[in-house]
């Protein structure tokens, strides 16, 4: 779990790194690349903005594709 949310661009010792890890603890790696992708798609982020964004906002990863359209879009 913790290789995973660093991947994610989040820093063991940074302060959302406990998020991280609560937002990858229940998913697959196949899932968190789903939902990557799904950002750079719907809101045509780059690799880094996208790893920006989850570094900031690790939770984005456990909201479903409708309310990250609806809360991304505004």
């Amino acid at each position: 779990m913790a290789a995973s949310a660093e991947r994610l661009g989040v820093r063991r010792g940074s302060g959302m790194f406990r998020e991280a890890l609560q937002a990858v603890s229940f998913l697959s790696e196949e899932k968190v690349a789903d939902k990557v992708d799904y950002l750079k798609k719907t809101f045509k982020w780059s690799d880094t903005e996208v790893a920006i964004a989850l570094s900031k906002a690790p939770m984005l990863l456990k909201k479903s594709r409708e309310m990250l359209r609806r809360s991304l879009s505004s």
